[in-house]
């Protein structure tokens, strides 16, 4: 039996609302230690695109044919443009257009079937909570409701489900046990407004989101059914990664506790080991149903890096830098005459590599901006863990074949980031690996200097200049007679300075470089039977040739 936990003082002297626990200024992170400098340009990217769809203080999308106006999602877009910063007017726009009448989200009535239902959600009562605590509103000037007693009232006092949520639900006016779909998920909120309003009901409600952590370190979605003795997780549960972050963002302000701090490093570890080698998350054990996608990926990933800030775990730095990663290159984003997006879509979040597919080719229609807007408001968080690889570096080979392919290596970028070449009428766009680096091919079609230059998200990363050549009859230049068993002095010209050039005679082989006029002077030894034989040079590439008759003698 798990002992209750005792955070009074610790709820007291807590803050109202800290959701990221982000780095003070000056004051170098564990998470950036570990990874190197943060680079904020895609947060503040899919922050500024968020901010710019809410509307008089809530985003409203198409569900079905017809206009939604999504409360739920509107909280969401404010956490994360809270943890972000940036956007403190449109954060007080979503808390003031929910607080002007929160029962809009957390009630419902409906008809079905002759019959009449109605009810409060749990999750809806504390996910409204949360939203006004991270603006500074206080609950109690909400009129319509008041939603820490409201929260308190659908939190459990006593037996094995004590701390549990439940929604309130009826049928024709008669209670309704069907109708209860709380889940960790809202617990989690409601663990996060109990504490930061200091109500007695915080500890248990934290005591009953820890009972939701699994043996291996993940929290799992759904609750125990409520009549049952055991409120624990058991084996067989199904991991839920979104849960388990979530609980993470909502235990964090608690961390200092040793019960909580256990929680967290188990969750911690978790999280980190069941990231996908790419660096994406699934949802949870049943990869086939969500694999890989940017909600849960945000959720993860925006965990981790606040576990990192706070230093526990200690894959969570690497592991976060990973999902801002695969996040960065599947954010709505384009440079110079590589940007074939919408520029009014630039910075959002898609939810997968056919979403983002989608937008480049139609710009995020009507059906899709629901998910656009939910995959962002989720991943927005995570992107602030992007780290910049180091030095910026644009190289090439010197020389390069007409007609051939040629690889333009860039390294030290942001892991994800998008980058523009351009040059001798080229536009080739990339997104950088998770090592930092990209290669881009070209194909020049003429003779001479071509020069490349390289844009990322933030401007000029670097340039090349490529000499290509083409195909070309090399002057070789050497006596005529040459003795066996001596050397003879060959001149091979016709080349451009620093072109390998090979000259071979009867299998003898000498390699050298052009001198700065465009010659090769070297020597061959003279082999073989008396008579005519031929030797030949060679440049940089095999159509570029010469080669003279030498009559070897005694």
């Amino acid at each position: 039996m798990r002992h209750p936990l005792r955070r009074a003082s610790a709820l007291a002297a807590a803050p109202v609302l800290s959701l990221a626990l982000l780095a003070v200024p000056g004051l170098t992170t564990p998470a950036q230690a570990a990874a190197g400098d943060l680079d904020p340009v895609a947060a503040q990217r899919a922050g500024g695109w968020l901010a710019g769809q809410v509307d008089d203080g809530l985003l409203t999308y198409d569900s079905f044919g017809a206009p939604f106006t999504d409360y739920g999602l509107s909280i969401d877009a404010e956490l994360a443009l809270a943890a972000v910063g940036g956007q403190d007017a449109t954060v007080d726009a979503i808390a003031a257009a929910v607080a002007e009448d929160p029962t809009v989200y957390t009630d419902y009535a409906y008809s079905f079937d002759g019959a009449q239902y109605a009810g409060r959600a749990a999750g809806a009562v504390a996910k409204a909570l949360v939203g006004l605590q991270a603006a500074g509103v206080d609950p109690a000037t909400v009129e319509e409701i008041d939603l820490v007693g409201a929260l308190e009232a659908q939190t459990a006092d006593t037996g094995a489900t004590a701390g549990r949520i439940a929604d309130v639900a009826t049928k024709d006016g008669e209670p309704d046990p069907t109708g209860d779909f709380a889940n960790t998920l809202g617990q989690a909120f409601a663990v996060r407004g109990l504490q930061a309003a200091g109500s007695d009901e915080a500890d248990a409600a934290t005591d009953f989101l820890l009972l939701q952590q699994c043996g291996v370190g993940f929290f799992r979605q759904d609750f125990a059914p409520a009549t049952a003795t055991d409120q624990a997780c058991g084996s067989g549960a199904d991991a839920s990664v979104d849960a388990t972050a979530q609980a993470v963002l909502s235990l964090l302000p608690q961390a200092g506790d040793a019960e909580v701090d256990a929680a967290l490093a188990d969750a911690a570890a978790w999280l980190a080991g069941f990231q996908n080698a790419n660096g994406s998350f699934d949802s949870g054990t049943d990869a086939t149903a969500f694999p890989g996608n940017a909600n849960s990926t945000g959720l993860a990933g925006w965990a981790l890096g606040d576990l990192a800030d706070l230093g526990v775990g200690a894959a969570s730095a690497g592991a976060a830098a990973d999902a801002a990663a695969w996040l960065r290159a599947r954010q709505v984003a384009g440079v110079g005459d590589c940007n074939r997006f919408d520029d009014a879509d630039l910075g959002a979040v898609a939810y997968d590599d056919a979403a983002l597919k989608g937008a480049r080719t139609d710009g995020i229609v009507a059906a899709d901006r629901g998910q656009f807007l939910r995959a962002t408001a989720q991943a927005a968080p995570a992107l602030a863990s992007s780290t910049d690889a180091g030095e910026d570096a644009v190289a090439a080979k010197d020389l390069a074949r007409k007609g051939r392919a040629l690889t333009v290596s860039v390294t030290g970028l942001v892991p994800g980031a998008k980058l523009c070449l351009t040059g001798r009428g080229e536009t080739v766009g990339a997104t950088a690996g998770r090592d930092g680096s990209a290669d881009l091919t070209v194909n020049p079609g003429r003779a001479g200097t071509a020069t490349y230059e390289v844009r990322g998200e933030s401007g000029l990363v670097g340039s090349v200049d490529v000499r290509v050549l083409g195909p070309k009859t090399l002057g070789v230049d050497t006596a005529r007679r040459a003795e066996r068993g001596g050397s003879q002095v060959v001149t091979v010209s016709g080349l451009v300075p620093g072109e390998r050039t090979v000259v071979t005679f009867r299998g003898a082989k000498s390699v050298a470089r052009a001198d700065a006029e465009g010659r090769v002077v070297t020597e061959v030894r003279i082999s073989g039977a008396l008579g005519l034989a031929t030797l030949r040079a060679k440049g940089q590439f095999v159509d570029r040739s010469g080669e003279a008759t030498v009559r070897v003698v005694r």
